[in-house]
């Protein structure tokens, strides 16, 4: 377990606004890693996350991966789910090269377990719902939320298990979560993770969801390894430029905003953000901005989202995505309506279909305001 602090005067005087639970545990659903991190309300600037450990490694994070058996029960998560499943394959291997035992071994397969990996990456371009389904390793198609609601439980109970473990005295009743969401779903698909939360049992009045910033890698096709490790030759690290352009490129677009025009500093976090090609990149095409790189800048979006949960007002606006609106039939006006949308209802001439604009893109919004139109 580590645990590490961070001081912020002016936050807090404002944790009594967040959470009345005694605590809050932030659940990160990563593409590739997935963690999670705590703290108490008294102390909400002491942060808590924990270590997994695969062999000589040490990580705050464990890989985005679940196992299953055969009968569809969970098995394994992260690097647990990664050894088992490696072990069966060599298990199958040299029980497929015995020959004296061959019939025998015939009925041993790999499909005693169900591998899936990264799995979230396969959703990004898909319309989620209930009804979706992804591929195990071997093809085979499962409920998509079974899986999720595989790893969150997961992740649920380790946190409770960790947070007794640390601060002693601790009441499941007295947990607040914090889920977080891909900034690049839209609204469905925050609803499928919530839902995927709710089947195991962090209800939508214990539970907060927040975006996270994430990045989709471009080599899925093109790159293909046993294992956990990539070597790269030097002159290879072009492999790179690509991904790294398109981040110059948007970051490049973001800045010529005429709301941007006074921005200075550029604060990097996420797990790319400690690629020193990435750092050196940002600094080489914007010389004029200050570039902010916070320690274990890979584990931001967990220590913001426990923060958030403390403090939700922390975050004064929120700038909509999408514009906002209702379908409606007001009586049709010859100078608002075309012609197309006039029609006869009740005996009224009413303009069918139309759209009610309630709220724009672009728009700066209060947080937790109540919209009366």
């Amino acid at each position: 377990m580590a645990k590490s602090t961070q001081q912020d005067e002016k936050g807090k005087d404002s944790h009594e606004m967040g959470s009345a639970k005694l605590f809050v545990a932030a659940i990160d659903f990563g593409t590739t890693y997935s963690g999670y991190a705590f703290s108490a309300r008294n102390s909400p600037e002491t942060l808590y996350t924990c270590e997994w450990r695969n062999n000589n490694l040490l990580s705050r994070k464990a890989p985005t991966s679940v196992l299953i058996d055969e009968d569809n029960q969970f098995v394994a998560f992260g690097f647990d789910a990664e050894n088992k499943f490696m072990a069966s394959l060599e298990d199958d291997s040299d029980s497929d090269s015995d020959s004296d035992n061959s019939d025998k071994n015939k009925s041993k397969s790999k499909d005693v377990f169900r591998y899936f990996s990264r799995f979230k990456m396969e959703l990004h371009d898909k319309a989620v719902n209930l009804k979706t389904f992804i591929k195990d390793q071997n093809g085979v198609e499962m409920k998509a939320i079974d899986i999720f609601a595989f790893a969150i439980r997961y992740l649920k109970d380790q946190a409770i298990g960790k947070l007794i473990t640390s601060l002693k005295k601790v009441e499941t009743k007295d947990i607040h979560y914090v889920l977080t969401v891909p900034a690049i779903w839209d609204d469905q698909s925050k609803i499928f993770m919530r839902n995927a939360a709710e089947q195991v049992q962090i209800t939508r009045k214990h539970c907060t969801s927040v975006p996270d910033a994430i990045q989709k890698s471009i080599y899925k096709e093109s790159v293909s390894c046993k294992g956990q490790k990539l070597c790269v030759k030097p002159r290879h690290f072009g492999l790179f430029k690509s991904t790294i352009d398109s981040i110059i490129k948007h970051v490049d677009k973001l800045l010529k905003h005429p709301n941007l025009s006074d921005l200075h500093h550029i604060i990097m976090v996420g797990g790319f953000s400690e690629c020193e090609l990435v750092q050196t990149a940002m600094r080489q095409k914007f010389p004029s901005k200050k570039i902010i790189i916070p320690d274990e800048a890979g584990l931001a979006v967990l220590r913001g989202a426990v923060l958030f949960g403390h403090q939700p007002k922390i975050i004064g606006k929120r700038i909509l995505r999408k514009t906002y609106g209702i379908q409606s039939w007001p009586e049709w006006d010859a100078e608002l309506h075309s012609d197309t949308k006039k029609c006869e209802l009740m005996e009224l001439i009413v303009a069918k279909m139309s759209f009610i604009n309630l709220l724009s893109k672009g728009k700066k919004l209060k947080t937790a305001i109540l919209l009366d139109k």
